[in-house]
């Protein structure tokens, strides 16, 4: 009954099978990947695009509370 109450936490039983090390194990690389390919893209687009949101969000914060 510990094992199932406690399935969560069988690191002395098998730290490696145990699901919630498998569960991670498996999305982990095609996250990293996808992540990691967009995100070069994203940035070297986006670059002039990101500080301008950045800019204009601040000027409409701005122009709330100064109205």
């Amino acid at each position: 009954m510990s094992t199932q109450t406690l399935p969560y936490l069988p690191s002395n039983n098998h730290p490696i099978q145990s699901p919630h090390h498998d569960f991670p194990s498996v999305p982990a690389p095609p996250r990293s990947q996808r992540t990691t390919k967009p995100e070069t893209a994203n940035r070297r687009n986006n670059s002039d695009i990101a500080p301008k949101k950045g800019r204009q969000r601040l000027r409409l914060r701005e122009r709330i509370p100064g109205s």
